[in-house]
Formats: structure tokens, sequence, C-alpha cells
């Protein structure tokens, strides 16, 4: 045994010792030559290091842990792999300030992340030629901008396989056209795509291991294109805006266990809009006839063609996106989706058969109502195609592919009504041929964007405007393009302002749709956006700044984001009614200016500057409707109003102060402080009050009494999850409300009430898991309603009993003379003098000398700062007589009676506690008997 102990350790030394750093020598030699390196040749557990001038040849299959390239000197490294395999563990990483080659040729890399780098005057370059790399971890080749120092080549039957997260800033990449680019990583990866001197070419492309799959880069120029075969083996191509483009002689199969599905498409264009499209490439009729496997951001909504019969010229095209959004149709009846199909170089188009395949969620209203495929071309609808709702297909009828396609019921589709003005093709504003009826709107018109529209540099005025879901409305020259629309502006799709001046408004309501998009950066002090209908945001909200001339309200289910100061003019009042956030001021011109958080809504604040509070010069900030929320929660330090809130939350780290100390206010609803945040009061000497009426829940500081002469007396009026750490002056829980104090220390400078009533009951405080510290008096109220006998117990560790009341407490063997004081006392009952200590776990009867009578347990001066009963609490118990013996609850919180309790106890006590009552009025004759209620362990009663 003793051997075989020591051969084991002999066994790990050896390996430690060999687990080392291994550095070339600047030489050119083989792997596996012992002179090549400086420390003997690399094993599977080294890390290898280049030097500069170091030119390595695999003469047989290599391994290693990590390989870094030369990070000084000024001579070139390289690594060829002459047709053998190299295999790290570990990443491989080229440049820093040589010229560095991986040069793998027919051979094969396995590793387990790659970086290439580069400088402005290194290049580091992985030439595959038609070997093939595998990457198990991290590609990156973003160090850097400079395009033409990091080099990816994959040549003629070379294959790349990516295995892991794509970073990428750039770089020379190239894909030969027979070359294999697998993006296998089991979640979301980037893709190489157009970017100089990227062409954005591939060979084969194959895209799986689940997840989604999207172009890094992308200008206005087709941005991935694929001359191969593109097979979709199990996971989502994200386009947005990006395009996807099919050469002649490609083709796209799904993979052999992975058919076309929700989880393994192409994703077009998300549902705001944008120009992501899939263009598939042929110079041969039949190659049209296939699948084209686009979906919407929820559902897989197919292009099939079984039958294409046309005259197809050189570099004829279809491209295909489809649209999540409702069409242009009266009905209720529809499918929420659409596809734009466009075609180029069909001379002749007959024998047009197949289908576009929708989804289950894409059904809106009666699905056996939706019978007719219609297209929308133009300015016009073509309808005749039928739709097999068995199995969720929008046939395709005609000549013509091109419009967009949809279906919905029997006589829905409807010609746009006088005075509307629909785009029909991508354009800008000003031109006649993007409108149908070859005519711009007119001030009067409405207006429909189903494409993609320019406004360019004019004002452009209008009725009602509407941007469909596949319409996009957008401003890219950051010149003095504007809006004036006189009547509502609906946007499914995408509004985008790049605005620089110039003066959008918006007379009627703006509503952006789930599917919509609104993006603005106008920064033009509060001018560029000015509304007066109201603004409610169901999809995607951003703008820089907003104006708001009359009172409207803001309102929807998403948030409404401003990054420039909200300016409240005289006699104007915005109500907030959905939730709004805003990295500025809100403020008001005159006192009648006025922001209102309506019921249920939010308001989160965090202005550029620590001092501003809403309405912090003039005006009216109105937060207390029921369920409304303000968040305060600037990452640095920040003012709070003292105002009155409904539900208050302090977040985002750091300090944040109270904007003044002198003024009281109510909290009616739940104060929230996260972890990490401190609220505390100003630096100015004064006192408040502030009464919570909801749950306090403190996860970070509340220093309520940071110094002597700044300080908070705090009113808990609703039951508190935890109090946390902090502190305050007085510290009072109201009559049937509970604190708990669940994690942290809580000091009271002041004193401690817990109240009690008839209507409400008597406050608790349970210290679950949290310390309590108070410097004052400790007062816990008992209400006794009427003159009857009451069994109380103290909850506070040094308290007397009280004037006002005659005590008694129970004798278990019965041995207490006979009323020797004329106190009523009996063998059992004993009298309590007033101002005697109560013992702590002991019962006593209580009677008041009066009715409606308050019972105080009050500590005594100069006891501990814990003063009210916590932790264990032992209690001696006798049984000479039949062994009831009369105990209280010692803590100023609920006990439970349960199955544990007694288990653990069993040894002591029966599983049964017996609660004796008299009956009926104490001085009645009727009804007026002593009654005993017993409660086994298992009711799990509280006591």
């Amino acid at each position: 045994m003793k051997k075989l102990l020591f051969t084991f350790m002999a066994v790990c030394v050896s390996a430690a010792l060999f687990a080392a750093t291994i550095t070339s020598n600047a030489v050119t030699g083989n792997w596996n030559d012992p002179l090549t390196w400086a420390g003997g040749v690399p094993t599977s557990a080294d890390d290898v290091i280049l030097v500069a001038g170091s030119i390595i040849t695999l003469t047989a299959d290599a391994d290693c842990k990590t390989i870094t390239f030369p990070k000084t000197g000024s001579g070139n490294a390289t690594i060829t792999l002459a047709g053998f395999t190299l295999t790290t563990t570990g990443s491989i990483s080229l440049g820093n300030t040589t010229t560095d080659l991986l040069d793998v040729g027919t051979g094969v890399v396995n590793c387990g992340g790659l970086t290439i780098n580069g400088t402005t005057s290194k290049i580091s370059t992985v030439d595959i030629s038609s070997g093939t790399v595998t990457v198990n971890g991290q590609m990156d080749m973003a160090n850097n901008n400079s395009p033409e120092t990091k080099m990816l080549n994959v040549g003629v039957g070379g294959t790349l396989v990516l295995n892991g997260p794509v970073t990428t800033n750039k770089g020379a990449v190239y894909f030969n056209a027979s070359s294999t680019v697998k993006y296998i990583y089991n979640g979301d990866q980037n893709m190489f795509s157009r970017e100089t001197p990227f062409d954005g070419v591939y060979g084969n492309l194959v895209v799986g291991g689940g997840g989604v799959k999207a172009p890094s880069f992308g200008n206005t120029s087709t941005e991935m294109t694929v001359q191969g075969t593109l097979t979709m083996d199990g996971a989502i191509i994200k386009l947005e805006s990006k395009r996807l483009q099919i050469n002649d002689g490609g083709n796209i199969v799904p993979g052999a266990s992975n058919p076309y599905s929700v989880t393994n498409m192409i994703q077009t264009i998300k549902s705001s809009g944008g120009t992501g499209s899939l263009i598939f490439k042929s110079n041969t009729a039949s190659a049209f006839q296939t699948t084209y496997p686009v979906g919407t951001e929820t559902a897989y909504s197919p292009l099939v063609i079984s039958n294409l019969g046309a005259d197809v010229a050189t570099g004829a095209y279809i491209t295909v996106k489809a649209i999540a959004g409702k069409p242009f149709v009266s009905s209720t009846d529809y499918i929420n989706c659409q596809w734009s199909i466009n075609t180029s170089g069909f001379t002749t188009t007959s024998g047009l058969a197949g289908y576009l395949g929708y989804a289950d969620t894409d059904i809106t209203g009666t699905e056996s109502n939706i019978n007719t495929t219609g297209v929308y071309n133009s300015s016009s609808w073509t309808t005749g195609g039928s739709v097999t709702t068995a199995n969720n297909r929008i046939n395709l009828f005609g000549t013509n592919l091109n419009g967009q396609w949809t279906a919905a019921s029997t006589g829905s589709f409807t010609a746009p009504p006088a005075g509307t003005r629909y785009s029909v093709a991508d354009g800008v504003w000003n031109s006649n041929n993007t409108w149908n009826g070859s005519t711009q709107p007119l001030a009067t018109d409405n207006v429909v964007i189903l494409n993609n529209v320019n406004i360019k540099e004019a004002l452009r005025t209008c009725n009602n405007l509407t941007i469909a879901s596949s319409g996009r409305l957008y401003d890219d020259n950051k010149g003095t393009a504007f809006l004036n629309i006189n009547g509502s502006f609906d946007i499914q799709g995408i509004y985008y302002d790049q605005n620089g001046s110039g003066n959008n408004i918006f007379v009627g309501k703006v509503t952006v749709y789930p599917s919509g998009n609104w993006s603005s950066w106008s920064n033009n002090n509060g001018i560029s956006q000015e509304f007066k209908g109201g603004l409610e945001n169901n999809g995607t909200f951003s703008t820089g700044n907003a104006n708001f001339s009359v009172s409207q309200d803001l309102a929807g289910t998403n948030p409404i984001p401003f990054t420039h100061p909200i300016v409240i003019p005289a006699g104007v009042t915005l109500t907030n009614k959905g939730y709004v956030k805003t990295a500025n001021t809100i403020n008001g011109t005159a006192g009648d200016s006025k922001w209102i958080n309506a019921a249920n809504s939010t308001l989160e604040y965090y202005p550029n500057s620590d001092t501003d509070v809403p309405m912090s010069t003039q005006g009216v900030f109105d937060a207390t409707a029921e369920g409304n929320t303000v968040k305060y929660v600037r990452t640095s330090k920040q003012y709070v109003k003292n105002t009155n809130y409904w539900h208050l939350s302090i977040g985002g780290g750091n300090t944040k102060k109270l904007s003044t100390n002198n003024d009281s206010f109510s909290i009616n609803g739940d104060l929230t402080i996260d972890n990490g945040t401190i609220l505390t009061l100003n630096d100015v000497a004064a006192t408040n009050t502030i009464t919570v009426g909801g749950n306090v829940n403190n996860s970070g500081t509340l220093t309520l009494r940071p110094a002597a002469d700044r300080y908070s007396d705090v009113v808990l009026a609703g039951n508190s999850d935890n109090i946390g750490a902090g502190s305050c002056n007085n510290l009072t829980i109201n009559a049937g409300k509970k604190g708990t104090l669940a994690s942290g220390t809580f000091a009271v400078y002041g004193n401690l009430l817990l109240k009690s009533d008839a209507p409400n009951g008597t406050a608790t405080f349970w210290d679950n898991g949290g310390t309590l510290n108070v410097t004052g008096t400790a007062t816990v109220e008992q209400y006794l309603g009427t003159t009857r006998n009451w069994y109380v117990s103290s909850p506070v560790n040094t308290a007397l009993a009280p004037a006002g009341f005659t005590y008694y407490k129970y004798d278990e063997p019965g041995n207490n003379a006979h009323d020797p004081l004329g106190t009523n006392e009996s063998a059992y009952w004993e009298n309590v003098a007033t101002n005697a200590s109560f013992a702590m776990g002991t019962g006593y009867v209580a009677l008041p000398s009066a009715e409606l009578a308050t019972l105080s347990f009050t500590s005594t001066a100069g006891s501990t700062s814990t003063k009210l009963n916590t932790g264990n609490t032992n209690i001696t118990l006798s049984m000479q007589d039949a062994g009831f013996n009369l105990i209280g609850n010692p803590y100023p919180s609920n006990l439970t009676w349960n199955t544990a309790f007694v288990t653990a106890n069993a040894s002591k006590v029966e599983p049964t506690i017996w609660y004796r009552t008299k009956t009926g009025n104490y001085d009645s004759n009727t009804g007026g008997g002593w009654a005993f209620y017993t409660f086994n362990a298992t009711s799990g009663i509280s006591v």
C-alpha cells in the first residue's frame, strides 16, 4: 500500500513539473525539433510563445494548450502545418508588433479560440487554403479599425468552422467560391458581412446550432452573398435592415435533420420595417422554383414557388421579405402578415403556382372567413387566389409576382380612398414616381407609407399620416427636412429622423403601434418635436427632445424615453398615463404648469444634474394617483423631491438626498430602495416626518437621521417586508400593521412606538434577520376595550406594570394564600403590583379600571438598545398540580403553534394549548360562563 501511494504522488509531481510555458527560438525549424524551442518540444499542457523570427513547420501532428505569436521584436513569425493537424485546447493569438502567418494549407487546426490582431504596419494572416480550421471558442478580429492588417483567407475547398462567439471590427476576409464557412455555435453569433475590404461573398454557408446569426456590418449594397449552397441547419439568420443574396448557381436547403421552422429560417426584417430582404438570382426559370425560407420575428412565413413559366434574362432575381402587420384591408378577418415580392429580368410569366405560408399566430379574426388572396401593386389590389386554411397556405395566382401579398375575407380589398396617397416604390417624398397616381401628396391628403420614403430637405405637410408595417419614413441627411402633420400620426413601421434643425409639428395624436419604431435624435433644445395631440407608445420609441404646447396625455404599454428637457408651458397639463423615462429635467414655465402621474403610471427620472428634481423651478408635480410610481434612478448622486407620492422607488446606486429637510410628506403606497443605493437627508439642518402607507422594501440603506439636527420621524402605516439598514429619529408602526427587519441594522435614535386600537388591532415587529437598536424608549400598546379580564404578555424586556389595571399571574401548584390583600386572589391567581416588572414569557391577566383602555408596555430608562424581546426565550414550567402553565408570547410579533415547535419540546409539553375565556359580558349573568378552547399543534394557529 505504501508503495502504491508513493507511486501516485510521483506521477502527480511529474505532471506538474512538465506543465510549462515554452518559448520558441528565433530560428527556422521543425515543431518536433528540440532546437526549435527553449525548453523542449511543447506538450498538450504547455503554453507556447513565439518570438520574432520564428519560422516553424509541422512534420507531424502537434498539440499544446495555447499559442501566442510575438508581442515584441521586429521579425516575422510563421507556423506552417504542411498537411498535419495542430490542436490547442486554448486560444491562438496572432498579431501585436510583428507580421504573423498561420499557414494552414491543407492541414487541420482545432483550437479553443482564435484572435487575429493587427496594426497599421503589421499584418496578421490565417491562410486556410484547402484545409480546415475549427474554432471552438471566441473568434476575435476586433483589435482595431485597420481593415487590411487582419486577414482571413479560406481557399479552394477550405473550411472554417466557427463554434463560438464572433467579434469583428473590419478585416480582410476572403472566401473562395468553393469554400465552406459554418456558424454552428449553440447560441447567438455575429457573421462576417460586407465591409471594406470584405465584399461579403461566401462560397458555401452553413448556419446551425440554434440561436440567432446576424450580419455584423452593412451599407447600401448587398451585405451578404452566397455563391454556392446556403444550408439552414437549425438557426435563424436575422437580417433586419440588411440583405442576403443567393447568386446564380446557388441554392438554399434545410439541414438533413432540421426542416425549416420558426427556429430555422431567414428573418428578413424586423416587424418595425426596414430594407432587409432575401434576394435570389438565377439565369434559369427552373431555379426559382424553390422554397424561400423567410419569416418574421415571431413566425415562419415562407414563399414556395412550385411552378414558374417565364423567359428569364441574365441577372434576373426575386426579392422577398415577410413583414408582420395588418395590410390595408377593411375586414377584421385577415392574415397579420404581408409578403413584399419584387422581380427583375422576367420578360413573360405564365403558369405561376405556389403559396405563402402563414402561422396560426398570424390569424386575426375568424380563419374560415379568410378566403381570398390579394396583392397590392401601385395603387390597387388584385385578387383571385384562394386560401387553404387546412395547412395555412395563401395560394399564388396570376402571372405577376410583384407587389404586397396577403389574405383576408372577400370584398375587404379596397382601393385607397379619395384624398389618400400611398407610396408605391422606394424613393423621395417629392418624386411623383414614389406615389400612386404619380402625384405627390397635397397638404390635405391622408398619406400611407408602404415603402422606404426619404423626406429630404423641405417641409412636408399632410393631414393624417400612417407608416404601414412595411414602410419607413426617414431623413438621413441631417438636413432641414421637417414634417407638419395636421391630423393623426400612426406608426406601424419605422419613423427615422436625423434632422438637425427645423420643427416637426404633430397636431393630432401620435401612436406607435407594437410593430412600430420611432427613432429620433433631434437635439434642437426641445423645439424639433412639437406634440399637440398626445403620444401613445406601444412599440419602440426614442427621441432627443419634445415640446408640449397644449395639455395632453403620454400613454402606452411601452416606455417613452426623452434625453432632452421636457418643458411645460403656462396653463399646460402633461399627464403621464404610461411609462416615461427622462434623462433630463421636467420643468414648467409658470406656476400653473403641471405634470401629473396618473393612476398606475411610471416616471423614471435620471437628469443630468444631481440637484434637478421634477418641476424644480415652477409648476406642480402631482404623483399621488393610486398605483403610480416615481423612480429616481440616476447612477450617480441625485436629489429626491419632497412631495407626496403613491409609490416611490430609489435606485441607480450612490446617494440620493431629499431636496429639502423641513417638508413632511407621505408615500401612500410602497417605498423601495435598491441594493447599493442610499436614501438620506440633505446637508441643511431641519426635521420632518415621512409616512409610508404601503410596503417598505429596503435592500440599500435608509439613513434618515444623519445628524442630531437633521432627521426624519418615520410612520409605517402599512406592512413592510424589510425596513432594512439605516436610521431615523422616532419610528411609529400604526395599529394593525407589521414592520419586518429582514437584513441589516436599523437604529432608532428617538422612541419606538407600536400602536394598538379597536378597529385595527395591534402593530407587530419581526426581526427576521436584522437588528433593531433603540436609543430612546420602546413602547408596545395593547388595546383592551372593556373592563373584563384580558390575557397579556410583555414584548418589551424591561417593562413595568402601569397604573390603571389590576394584574394577576397564575400559580400552577395552587399554593397562593387566599386573598391576603383583599385583591380577589385565589390559590391559583396571585396579584401583581403596579410597577412590578413583567417577566419575559409569563402570561398575565389584566383587568382595566375603565373601558377603552390601552395598556402600554414601555422600556425603562437605561435599558439595553434592543428593548424589544428577541432571540430564544426560556420559560420555566411547573407540574406540581395539573400542569397548566399560563405563558405569554414574549415577542412583538405573532408566534405560530405548530407541529415543529411541539416536536422540539415533546418531552416538556403536550401537543395542545388551552385558551381559557369568559363568554358574554363580564357583569352579565347571561352567557357569562368560563370556557376552554383547545388547539392542537397541527392547526398552525397564530398566538
